[in-house]
Order: structure tokens, then sequence, then C-alpha cells
């Protein structure tokens, strides 16, 4: 006969545990892993870390797939595509931006170019 421990509740069949589980608000259940974690910030770190699933952190919101994450992040927050990292408001990228992309990192219009020999070109255009 299941026991849960949380809820110091016995169950007559594995079929009610499992209903009990992802129903109930004292667990913190992932459906699509089957597993059950200690805590919500345990669930949502795993959501956040696991190839498993395309999670928002940020919005709370699930995608389908990492593409459609990713399109969300170019499209809603300050996001780096170099280094896959996503950022609370522009000035946090603006400072991400000066310190890891230096050479490629027009402060004046906040664009990170591809090649420090393209950010010179830029400049020039802009000069001339």
């Amino acid at each position: 006969m299941p026991f849960c421990d949380p809820c110091d509740r016995d169950f007559g069949s594995l079929d009610a545990y499992r209903k009990h589980v992802r129903n109930s608000a004292r667990h913190n259940f992932c459906d699509d892993c089957d597993k059950d974690f200690d805590s919500w910030q345990g669930l949502k770190e795993h959501w956040v870390q696991s190839p498993c699933h395309s999670y928002c952190q940020y919005c709370r919101c699930h995608f389908d797939d990492d593409d459609e994450l990713l399109d969300h992040y170019r499209d809603e927050h300050s996001y780096c595509e170099d280094c896959n990292r996503v950022f609370k408001d522009e000035r946090g990228l603006h400072e991400h931006n000066r310190q890891y992309h230096p050479g490629r990192y027009c402060e004046s219009c906040r664009r990170v170019f591809q090649s420090p020999n393209n950010l010179v070109a830029a400049s020039l255009l802009f000069f001339f």
C-alpha cells in the first residue's frame, strides 16, 4: 500500500497515490519527468536546468522547444546571443557587452559586431 510521507497518508493503490501527488498543492510535481520535488524552488530549478524543458524563469512560461524559447528571449528580454545569457534589463546587457565583448561592442549604438574589423568599418562609415 503506497504511503505519502509529506502528507502522512496511505493510498489504496499506486494509481490513487500518483493522482494525489499530481493534484496536491503540497507536492511540486513535474508531469513530463514524473518527478516530485521537495519545494517549488526545486521544481523551478529542474525546469531551468533540465535539457528536457524549454522554460523561461523570468516569465514562468513553458515553450514547446528551445527554438521557441530563444525566440522569446530575443523578443521579450535583454539577451546576449553569443553567450546565451538573459539579463534583467537593457542596462545589464549593456554592462555585459562592455565587459565581455569590448573589441566588438559599440557603446554608442549598443551593438555587438561579428568581429573587431566590422566594428572599425562601421565606425568609419559613421564618421564620414
